[in-house]
């Protein structure tokens, strides 16, 4: 502030200049709504929370037995949804990534059967074994997956 001559002024500075700074914020604005980064870097939490459901044979409690005359017919009752190998291999290996609208995408695990969703839901003769449970553990390391990425985002 300088008084002088019957006058007061007060000079103000902005630095950065107020334009550089909206110039910043409207950037980060623009990228954090371009969500697929993060999304394709929390395939593999996925992917390992599908391999560990297969290995434990279901979690969180354990898949239903396999019916007696299926286990008669494969000779074994274990593993469960593992008779020809296909699923447990490849479910979790191909996704679709779908742009809903400018604000929505989605990581969308394809089934590599054509059978896998009947697991999932359950049928009236079959029940449910959903192999594709993501546990708090899973959603907790995705959630610190798109966490480190924001706060990259907002640094940069």
């Amino acid at each position: 502030m300088v008084a002088g001559g019957g006058r007061v002024s007060l000079s103000v500075e902005f630095v950065p200049a107020p334009a550089v700074v909206a110039e910043g914020f409207f950037m980060t604005a623009e990228r954090l709504q371009m969500l697929d980064e993060p999304l394709r870097n929390s395939i593999p939490v996925a992917t390992n929370e599908v391999e560990m459901n297969f290995a434990m044979e279901g979690r969180p409690t354990k898949w239903e037995d396999l019916a007696e005359g299926t286990a008669m017919i494969r000779g074994s009752d274990h593993p469960i949804l593992d008779r020809t190998g296909t699923l447990r291999s490849e479910a979790g290996q191909e996704w679709a990534f779908r742009r809903h609208d400018s604000h929505t995408v989605s990581a969308e695990m394809v089934d590599p059967t054509g059978y896998g969703a009947f697991h999932i839901t359950g049928t009236a003769v079959m029940p449910i074994r959903d192999w594709s449970y993501v546990s708090e553990d899973g959603v907790d390391a995705i959630q610190a997956v798109f966490m480190d990425w924001l706060e990259e985002a907002i640094a940069t």
